[in-house]
């Protein structure tokens, strides 16, 4: 095989590589994207449900100007109340509320459903 063959041949590979690790990772750059442009608005309405004292963490998973899904992974003095919580928002009046929410993750046991793209709870 010539040698200019071979460096195309190999530089299709990583092409084709790199696209492969883009597709995998997009998921995760949108939610970051999300979250660093809207998060803002969400940092404190983790209470709304009433469900979550203290969060370690949230991610603005989807987002437009009237809908938005944000993930957030309670943190607790107690060990049993560690969750992962999924809150729909609606934006009425200018003001974002609570729609509905969903417990992805429990520590409990009680809930363990999968949420792409995947974000860590412990």
């Amino acid at each position: 095989m010539k040698p200019e063959k071979l460096n195309t041949s190999i530089k299709k590979r990583y092409i084709i590589l790199i696209i492969l690790v883009l597709l995998i990772l997009f998921p995760y750059i949108k939610v970051e994207i999300h979250t660093f442009l809207f998060g803002g608005q969400f940092r404190n309405l983790y209470d709304a449900s009433g469900w979550i004292e203290n969060v370690r963490y949230f991610k603005v998973m989807e987002y437009n100007n009237s809908c938005a899904d944000i993930l957030y992974v309670s943190d607790s003095e107690n060990e049993g109340s560690k969750a992962t919580f999924l809150y729909h928002f609606q934006k009425i009046n200018d003001q974002w509320e609570l729609e509905s929410w969903e417990c992805l993750w429990s520590r409990s046991g009680n809930a363990e459903k999968f949420f792409y793209p995947y974000y860590p709870h412990w």
